[in-house]
Order: C-alpha cells, then structure tokens, then sequence
C-alpha cells in the first residue's frame, strides 16, 4: 500500500474517532435544526485537528505544546457542540470535556487491547486497512456502550445545567486527566523497561479512573440537587395554591349543604305521621339556614 494512502486512511480514522466521541454526547440531547447536517459538517475539522494531535504526539516536542494541541481539540469541540445541539455555552464546554474524556480512555483502552494481543504473539499491523478497520470498529463498540450508559443518564431533560462550581471543577478534572495521559503516552513511547512502565503507568491509569469517576459522581450529585429543588418549588407552590383556594370551596359549598338540610328536614316531616303544623316545620327547620336566606322564607 502506498505510504500517502496509508497515513491518509490513519488520519481518516483518528478524525472519524474525535468526531464520534463527541458526537456520542450530542445523541441524546436537544439538537438544533438540521442536526445531521451540522454533524457531517463538524466532521471536516475532524481531519486536520487529528493531523495536528498525531504530529505533536510523534515529535519531540514540549509539554506545553502538546497541551495545548489537546486546548484547540477542546475548543473545537465546545464550537461544535454549541452549533450541533441546543446547548449554551456553559453546557457545550462541560460536553466537550467528557468528549475529550472518552475519546483519550478508548485510545488507552485500543493501546491495551493492542499490548494485551503482543503478549501472546499476535501482533497487529497497525498501518494496515485490516487493523484501522478493527481499530474503528473498537471505537465504535465503546461510543455504543458510552451512548447507552453515561450519555444516557447525565443529561436533564435534554440538556446540561451546568453551575460554576462544577464547570469550574469539571475543567480541573478535566485538565489533571489530560496530563496525566500526555505523561502515559511519554512514558510509554520512550522504550523504558516493562518493570519500570507497569509501576509507572498503573498508577497514572488509577488516577485517571479516579478523575473520571469523581467527575460523573459529581455530575450525579448536582443533577440530583437540581431535581430536589424543583420539585420542592412544585411543592411549595401546590400547597400556596391549595392554601388560596380552600376559602372560596368552603364558602360555595356552606349555603349548598345548609339547603339541603332544609329539605331534608321538610321532607322527613311530610313522611312522618305525626301531625305537625307546617309554619311549625318551617320555623323548627330555619334555623339550618344560613343567615342571609333566613329573611326570604315566609311563614
């Protein structure tokens, strides 16, 4: 094969990787007209970000700058979320940074599965069709999985109703996940020894699971908070209404019932057989009545 095509169809496939990580996200929240549309468009960017990421990754070049290789990744993302669902901009930065999230686990997950199938003598050729295929299709796999779990359950009624305090904790996590791979990724690409590697990246792959799960605890937590809260408000204003209107039932319903105990009162005595006199009834039973209709019977 020849090497353009080659490394065209790695870029290809690291750019259809970013964009489903985001795109993962953007499923189950309020999309924004022509959804599609937009999507395929967000798609484009995709390449030429990946390039960039793959050329900052593969050459000697300084923390800073591979950082913020993955900031103008970030600020892609949050552009493209924005444009793609009906998200504000507080809600696309904190989409963007679980994009990023999964997208950088599921490499570290390939990179694993990769290692893992060396230990035992398969060896996969990485700039061969057959393995970016299998590769793509391992993507593929976890978004579905991402999709249907976490996706799923983070948002609130279609959106994200992010505060500062936990946009603000977000990015920090966010950031600490981020270095933490970039320094996996040295490690694990400067050809030190599997004993020195393993007490080396078990412990970055530990804190990594950490930021991630205080990061979705967090988001739990806070959309936990915010449910409380409305239902108390709906609370509070079904038992303001209930207050306001208990009144106005009392006072329809009192001549109502104080009319039929008058009626009541002369149709038991029609049916009795003892012999009393009607102005008798009428006077005995008035006094069921309420005041205001007293004066409109005339005996």
């Amino acid at each position: 094969m020849l090497p353009n095509l080659q490394q065209f169809l790695s870029l290809l496939v690291c750019g259809i990787q970013l964009w489903g990580a985001a795109l993962t996200y953007w499923l189950p929240l309020r999309h924004s007209p022509h959804f599609w549309q937009r999507a395929l468009l967000c798609l484009i960017p995709s390449i030429p970000l990946s390039t960039f990421l793959l050329w900052v990754d593969y050459t000697p070049s300084s923390l800073f700058l591979r950082a913020g290789a993955y900031i103008l990744f970030c600020m892609w993302m949050i552009f493209a979320s924005h444009s793609c669902t009906q998200l504000d901009w507080s809600g696309a930065n904190y989409c963007a940074i679980w994009g990023i999230l999964s997208a950088l686990t599921t490499f570290e997950l390939w990179q694993l599965l990769v290692w893992c199938l060396a230990q035992v003598n398969i060896f996969l050729p990485l700039d061969q069709p057959s393995a970016l295929l299998l590769q793509l299709l391992f993507f593929a796999a976890a978004y579905c999985l991402l999709r249907v779990t976490v996706a799923h359950s983070m948002p609130y009624e279609g959106s994200y109703h992010i505060g500062p305090r936990q946009q603000i904790s977000a990015i920090i996590l966010g950031g600490m996940f981020v270095l933490l791979f970039l320094t996996m990724q040295t490690v694990t690409n400067t050809g030190v020894s599997r004993e020195t590697s393993i007490f080396v990246v078990v412990p970055l792959a530990l804190c990594q699971l950490y930021c991630i799960t205080l990061l979705y605890l967090q988001t739990e937590l806070f959309k936990k908070a915010a449910m409380e809260k409305e239902m108390n408000s709906l609370n509070m204003l079904y038992e303001r209404q209930r207050q306001q209107y208990r009144p106005r039932i009392h006072q329809q319903h009192v001549p109502d019932v104080h009319s039929s105990a008058f009626l009541l009162s002369i149709s038991s005595a029609a049916l009795s057989p003892l012999s009393v006199s009607p102005p008798s009834i009428i006077r005995a039973s008035s006094c069921f009545l309420p005041s205001w209709s007293r004066g409109k019977i005339r005996v």
